[in-house]
């Protein structure tokens, strides 16, 4: 009997440890306009509505901080890796098998949330060339070369307080550009039409810069090798782990009940002796 109190014993330590040592899970890092990178994926029409993910440390190119942001991305066949055709599978490989170059009315376009202007701004250099800033917001949109949402201005924040992360639009709110945003050029020279590709669609990086765009060109993404995705950053209000607390706590109860079920048994024989 003894023996068996022992052991109970020896296990309800060792959930107390446990509880003690369960693992807490860690602050979201913080984006503000001097520290951190914000990456915005806007789905549009996709469904998804917009999802903001804060890196605490800015990535080497735009297409590492959407990897590195937890995005899953796909490439065309055409344009390999670097031109970003789906991201978290989206769209379906049954709505664009990403075999050539989307067409500029449905493609991922890569934009800049300028703290300066507070606006969007078209890039103009590809995703594995552009090299976020601290502060630094980036921004993909799938449509035809609309902004995503919200609006830059809904997402700055001074410096030492942590940029919003909620009030995104959802997945039926309008995409047409916001006030004082840049339009792709595409949109801003109605005149420059790009040349067609074999199946009479317009290739996205062939599009002809307009001297009227911010931005000077559509943004195709340069070439270059992709890295696996790192750890996937914040997403509003963070992840959270394994519940352990709860699971422990279960196993505490549990022995707890043995506990007594055998103190109260070795109570009665004693008694009844």
């Amino acid at each position: 009997m003894r023996r068996w109190t022992a052991a109970l014993a020896a296990g309800l330590l060792a959930l107390g440890g446990a509880v003690a040592a369960a693992p807490v899970a860690a602050a979201a890092p913080a984006c503000t306009t001097t520290s951190g990178v914000l990456v915005v994926v806007d789905f549009g029409s996709l469904g998804g509505g917009v999802v903001q993910r804060c890196l605490g440390t800015p990535p080497d190119t735009g297409y590492d901080a959407l990897r590195a942001a937890g995005f899953r991305t796909a490439g065309t066949v055409h344009d390999g890796p670097a031109f970003v055709c789906r991201i978290d599978d989206r769209p379906s490989p049954a709505v664009e098998p990403c075999t050539d170059t989307p067409p500029t009315t449905a493609y991922w376009s890569y934009w800049d949330g300028n703290a300066g202007t507070n606006r969007w701004e078209y890039s103009n250099e590809g995703a594995m060339s552009a090299t976020p800033r601290a502060g630094q917001i980036e921004g993909w949109s799938f449509g035809s070369g609309q902004p995503p949402h919200p609006a830059v201005t809904a997402l700055i924040a001074p410096p030492g307080q942590p940029r919003p992360q909620g009030g995104a639009a959802g997945p039926d709110a309008p995409r047409g550009p916001a006030a004082g945003d840049s339009a792709p050029p595409q949109q801003a020279s109605a005149g420059a039409q790009p040349p067609p590709r074999s199946s009479g669609v317009a290739r996205p990086e062939e599009r002809a810069p307009s001297a009227t765009a911010s931005a000077g060109s559509s943004r195709p993404s340069a070439a270059g090798s992709a890295p696996e995705p790192a750890a996937a950053a914040s997403e509003n209000a963070g992840t959270t782990g394994f519940p352990t607390l709860p699971v422990v706590a279960f196993g505490a109860i549990w022995l707890l009940g043995i506990l007594a079920a055998v103190l109260v048994r070795r109570r009665r024989k004693r008694e009844a002796g």
